[in-house]
């Protein structure tokens, strides 16, 4: 249903290369391999980002791709080592138009898929994936469930950052810097409160160097995730 979808939209499917040159796409910790005829390192890939982005440059406007990526790291009810993702990009979109996108995404495969019944149960929530979705900014959330407001999160000094962490329940973290430590709040105090599906935007510049600088906040960018059930989707 997604590749129809797709191919509806003018969209071309491709294939990019698994094992990369330098690890890139996203921000995990890759897996290393080697290659005896180049006798170099060679790296599964975290994310086909890199590859498709230069589709674009190339002069293919909407280009996507569904593949294995493998990232070497924790395991959990969320997360594997080896996992399928699609990644998509279009030429001239912002943040507004793929949200707009995403959510026509899921009324097709609603239809396609569960015959128009848009009310799933998973882990015992009951869930709507009926378009239009939740939107709500990145800090609103955090300072609805925290009672602290963005200059905080993004200036107070770590000690207090951490405390705060230690308060809404945070496992003590290898990395404390103040990007990691923000993520790992909204984690515990955000993600898993989101059921339905909510579109979280706005989110800190320090957490997405590469993505948009927000047209009226520097300290933000324009950027989405998608939530659903607790989980990142989108």
């Amino acid at each position: 249903a997604i590749r129809e979808f797709m191919n509806k939209y003018g969209f071309i499917e491709v294939e990019t290369p698994i094992l990369q040159p330098i690890a890139s796409g996203a921000n995990a910790k890759p897996f290393v391999t080697y290659h005896n005829y180049l006798e170099q390192n060679l790296y599964l890939r975290i994310a086909p980002e890199l590859y498709l982005k230069r589709l674009i440059v190339g002069g293919f406007p909407k280009v996507f791709e569904i593949g294995k990526n493998f990232r070497n790291e924790g395991v959990d009810t969320t997360h594997n080592p080896e996992f399928t993702m699609m990644e998509f990009y279009s030429a001239y979109w912002d943040y507004n138009d793929l949200m707009k996108f995403t959510e026509e995404m899921f009324s097709y495969i609603i239809e396609k898929v569960l015959g128009g019944n848009s009310e799933i149960e998973f882990e015992g929530m009951r869930i709507n994936l009926r378009p239009p979705f939740k939107v709500i900014r990145y800090f609103d959330i955090l300072q609805e469930k925290t009672g602290k407001d963005k200059d905080f999160f993004l200036r107070a000094p770590l000690n207090e950052l951490l405390q705060l962490a230690k308060e809404v329940g945070v496992e003590k973290m290898k990395v404390q810097t103040r990007a990691k430590i923000i993520d790992k709040i909204f984690e515990k105090v955000a993600e898993e409160e989101l059921i339905q599906p909510t579109f979280v935007i706005d989110f800190p510049k320090i957490l997405s160097p590469l993505a948009k600088t927000h047209r009226e906040d520097e300290d933000l960018v324009e950027r989405f995730e998608l939530i659903i059930g607790k989980m990142e989707i989108a």
